[in-house]
């Protein structure tokens, strides 16, 4: 279960009992959202088996690197790094082009490795060079691709006679996490994408909900707007759990990306509870007042009875016969209560634990509050002109 408390917001310096008032907005951004035709929420209903199955049939994979980078590797590193207890399964994600870092890796990779071949366009130029690279070295039965159904990937998987999974064309590569981008990698780690599937079905159900507080993906995005409006650019993703920090990292791209158009938008920083606290809090606290908190934590730690006995000499005594998760739950409320004494505003999202029903209801809830984003900022979520841009301007430069 997933569970956001708002309850800070109204002791903070955006106007929250205007929220109320957005409520009336729902029908019309969800209509206007379904007229964009945009894939993230049919997804959910594709045929999984060849995905579910894919890894139960090659069983002589003992590990898979993933060729890609930004929305082709950022939703795998989140999942793994949520399911942190899989970790003696091998994977490997290569999205750099560090030519030492590449080398280094090429020589730990054997006929028992499959590569991922992720690309949503099949040009991006970073992803071609690893293929090409990795192509020269292992055979074609080691590459499986995931693209969609007019890239030249494509071309490459039936010239190869290898397996080809399909990006919908209406799915942008920030939200294909939801899709082979990111389920393939949930069957090779053995977990359940019907329980994955499942969660984000259930945030989906509240997405389309007229209810404010039913509708969670809008409650959230109307906090960020007013935030937004309250002159709150900088919106800070804050887990207690290590386990929080790559998908931290998949929010920030799907923030940016999303938001950052027309000259305005919302800049993504992800940090690390308690480890920040000891290098970004004082800037928190006492800099500029242009800040937005969303903590993540979760109820229930695998290990939650794990107990602190002090040393006798540590002048500790507090912490004797204290659990860490306890600890770790004390320091995210001392950290959430400095901000609320300066009116800084901040929310936090609550997991009952690591369940992978739970990282589907996440997933969906963050892409649903994009999506909303988008209307009340009047732009385009779903594009990413700069970063295309970018891409034209590389590909000159080489050509040059």
């Amino acid at each position: 279960m997933i569970k956001i408390d708002f309850e800070n917001l109204k002791n903070s310096d955006i106007d929250f009992p205007k929220i109320r008032e957005m409520e009336k907005k729902i029908p019309f951004f969800l209509k206007s959202i379904a007229e964009k035709k945009v894939g993230f929420c049919e997804i959910l209903d594709q045929e999984i088996l060849e995905t579910e199955q894919f890894f139960k049939l090659n069983k002589n994979f003992e590990e898979i690197v993933i060729l890609g980078i930004g929305g082709s590797s950022l939703g795998a590193k989140a999942i793994i790094n949520f399911f942190d207890n899989f970790s003696e399964k091998k994977i490997t994600i290569l999205d750099s082009v560090d030519p030492d870092f590449l080398q280094k890796k090429s020589k730990k990779f054997s006929d028992q490795t499959l590569f991922l071949v992720i690309s949503k366009s099949g040009k991006t130029p970073e992803t071609i060079a690893q293929f090409s690279f990795f192509a020269k070295k292992f055979p074609k039965k080691n590459f499986v691709f995931v693209s969609d159904n007019f890239s030249p990937f494509q071309k490459i998987s039936q010239k190869w006679k290898v397996p080809f999974f399909e990006i919908p064309q209406n799915l942008g590569g920030r939200f294909s996490v939801l899709s082979p981008v990111g389920l393939l990698v949930v069957s090779f780690l053995g977990i359940s994408i019907s329980e994955i599937l499942q969660g984000a079905k259930k945030m989906r159900k509240k997405f389309f909900s007229k209810k404010l507080e039913n509708n969670l993906p809008f409650f959230l995005a109307v906090s960020q707007f007013l935030a937004l409006k309250a002159k709150k650019t900088q919106h800070v993703f804050w887990g207690y759990s290590k386990k929080f920090f790559e998908l931290g990292k998949w929010w920030q791209q799907l923030i940016a990306e999303s938001t950052g158009k027309n000259k305005i938008g919302i800049t993504p920083i992800v940090a690390e509870g308690p480890s920040d606290q000891h290098s970004l809090l004082q800037l928190f606290i006492d800099g500029p007042k242009d800040k937005f908190f969303i903590f993540l934590q979760t109820e229930k730690f695998e290990n939650k009875n794990l107990e602190i006995t002090p040393m006798p000499f540590c002048d500790a005594k507090f912490l004797e016969k204290k659990s860490f998760q306890k600890l770790l739950d004390a320091e995210k409320i001392g950290t959430e209560k400095s901000l609320v004494e300066k009116k800084i505003p901040c929310l936090t999202i609550k997991i009952t634990e690591f369940s992978a029903e739970n990282l589907g209801g996440l997933f969906f809830l963050f892409q649903g509050c994009t999506a909303f984003l988008g209307e009340f900022l009047k732009i385009n979520a779903f594009d990413q002109p700069g970063v295309e841009r970018g891409k034209k301007l590389t590909r000159k430069i080489l050509e040059n």
